[in-house]
């Protein structure tokens, strides 16, 4: 089944690029994604080309006048209309604290060596950049040792060169940890897809040290990478965050697209918990390989919240890896 259902996978996303400026100049579409068909039965579903549609939206799937819905299914893809606004915005980031009796968060302390899930934020006067978010993880960068997060918790301008761990507003001194910063935030072309990013990484300094294979809360090792194309609907999947800490959640779309942001992945957080919430920007998700490793498959950024359901958007680590040229 799984072979079958990868497969599926690919001829969906095929339809997706080739029909998406016909689809998003439909008045009333604002996003598509490899998911699964509702049945009546509640079972698991087929794999589908998700449509997403504005709420009172009349576009029904069988709607004779929209011819590219009859050109999607002339390729032998299924097609699913859902009623969800379906906007990506980066999920907020907190202020720091150096009060850690108050705040009560071990993450805040500086940590050597410095792994993945704990507080970092740009060298910038906490006047102008106050925040904090979350580390994602210790990758290597050439030679060297780098922490990696996203553009939006790392970068303040372009004079921004180096990084903080914790954030500036997390500690009475400033805890420098990392230099040649290099951010980007936008598509990228990746394996022939416009695919998504917001991410940075700075070099690990010499006063400083990291462990890539460490996640804050928990004792298992973070053995690589997982290939997107080997990541299903309904994989279970595990984040450490700033703000949350180890939430558990369900891959719930894949591909998943805005009109302006492409090929992300769409979390839902087990059991009506969130998957993650504000200050968790920059968290590595992380799922299980047959062999019950743990690999890191995207970077956490933002969130798609529509009529309570809330989704937390991550992009593939592989393009991600490609645009910022490090390893995991």
């Amino acid at each position: 089944m799984k072979n079958r259902e990868l497969s599926q996978y690919r001829s969906i996303e095929q339809a997706q690029d080739r029909f998406r400026t016909e689809l998003y100049a439909i008045n009333g579409v604002n996003g598509s994604a490899v998911g699964l068909n509702t049945t009546p039965t509640g079972e698991r579903g087929e794999p589908v080309l998700v449509i997403f549609v504005d709420r009172g939206s009349s576009i029904l799937a069988n709607d004779p006048s929209i011819a590219v819905f009859d050109k999607i299914r002339s390729t032998g893809v299924a097609i699913d209309i859902i009623e969800h606004s379906n906007t990506f915005v980066p999920l907020p980031l907190t202020e720091g604290s150096a009060d850690q009796a108050t705040v009560g968060n071990a993450r805040k302390d500086a940590m050597n060596p410095m792994i993945g899930g704990i507080a970092c934020g740009p060298d910038v006067n906490m006047l102008k950049a106050p925040w904090n978010g979350t580390l994602g993880l210790a990758v290597r960068r050439g030679t060297q040792l780098g922490i990696l997060s996203n553009e939006h918790v790392m970068f303040y301008d372009q004079q921004t060169t180096t990084v903080c761990q914790p954030a500036r507003g997390n500690s009475v001194r400033n805890h420098l940890a990392g230099d040649n910063l290099v951010a980007h935030r936008g598509n990228i072309a990746f394996n022939g897809r416009q695919t998504f990013i917001d991410a940075a990484v700075a070099s690990v300094l010499d006063t400083r040290t990291a462990d890539p294979t460490r996640v804050f809360g928990t004792d298992e090792l973070v053995v690589g990478k997982i290939p997107r194309t080997q990541i299903q609907i309904g994989d279970q999947v595990i984040k450490s965050g700033l703000t949350t800490g180890i939430t558990v959640g369900t891959v719930r779309y894949l591909s998943v697209d805005s009109p302006q942001q492409f090929n992300q992945f769409a979390i839902e957080g087990n059991n009506h918990a969130p998957f993650s919430d504000h200050g968790d920007s920059g968290s590595v998700v992380l799922v299980r390989d047959p062999d019950g490793d743990l690999r890191v498959m995207g970077l956490l950024w933002g969130k798609n919240e529509d009529a309570g359901r809330e989704y937390t958007i991550a992009s593939p680590i592989e393009a991600v890896i490609q645009a910022l040229n490090i390893a995991i």
